[in-house]
């Protein structure tokens, strides 16, 4: 082949091919060298858990047991991004459709619609049946979807959903690895939605998740004497100095307030 035919197709494939659809002679860039430095969620209280701010293009669970405010966290940190930082995100949900997601943000006084009209925010249900296709069918989609917004955050809700649709947790633990590293080299910092029944002493239902990712957000719902108390607590981050201990939190009318000067002791 010559040099302005291997030039042509080079330029050709930058266009046109996703990075995220595996394709012979097509290498991606190596993740090591890529450095987008740091990013704050934009929420009260969490960045003062994380003062040097979350490593660009990481992987980071969000997990919780069921309503100990995973969605509304996860919401939070897509839309405060846009409107503090005018960083835009989207949201996957593989369980509730976009109009119920949008009701949610609402409650909260997000305005979703604006900042989607503005392209800025998008918010994908996807059908239970493309879920085990989701890094081939899907992959391709989401690729121009980040590139026509230059998007910089992604929710996937939730890991529990599409773990339940493969044959074992290995699948799941692959699948996230090459979601992350092919997510890494665009810069986009992502956040895996996981639910954990509080019976269960794992960190994510599949017993992988966590040793996949980059860091790990654990939000807890004690029970306590007076009833139950919400917690936060940041179990790991990657080269990245960050507070150890339990931290309560409230859902607002506002959304989630995060209490950084008192601590959980359990």
């Amino acid at each position: 082949m010559s040099k302005k035919n291997a030039s042509e197709n080079k330029n050709s494939g930058d266009k046109k091919i996703p990075i995220f659809a595996p394709v012979a002679g097509i290498e991606e860039k190596k993740e090591e060298k890529v450095d987008f430095g740091r990013m704050k969620t934009g929420v009260n209280g969490l960045d003062e858990l994380i003062p040097d701010g979350i490593p660009r293009g990481s992987s980071i669970l969000i997990n919780g047991s069921s309503g100990s405010g995973k969605t509304n966290l996860s919401l939070q940190i897509l839309y405060e991004g846009v409107v503090k930082f005018n960083e835009p995100g989207i949201y996957i949900s593989f369980e509730e459709n976009s109009e119920s997601i949008r009701h949610t943000a609402k409650s909260f006084g997000m305005e979703i619609e604006k900042y989607e009209k503005e392209n800025k925010l998008a918010i994908i249900s996807k059908d239970p049946y493309e879920v085990k296709n989701f890094a081939t069918s899907l992959s391709g989609e989401l690729y121009y979807k980040i590139k026509d917004m230059q998007a910089k955050r992604l929710v996937v809700d939730s890991i529990t959903y599409l773990g339940g649709s493969l044959q074992n947790p290995y699948e799941l633990r692959r699948l996230m690895n090459d979601l992350n590293k092919r997510l890494k080299t665009m810069g986009i910092t992502t956040f895996f939605v996981s639910e954990t029944p509080e019976s269960i002493n794992l960190v994510g239902r599949y017993g992988v998740e966590e040793f996949v990712v980059d860091g790990v957000i654990l939000l807890h719902n004690i029970l306590i004497k007076q009833g139950r108390q919400r917690a936060i607590e940041i179990l790991k981050m990657r080269q990245t100095n960050h507070d150890t201990s339990m931290h309560p939190f409230k859902i607002t009318s506002k959304g989630v307030e995060i209490y950084p000067r008192e601590q959980i002791i359990i």
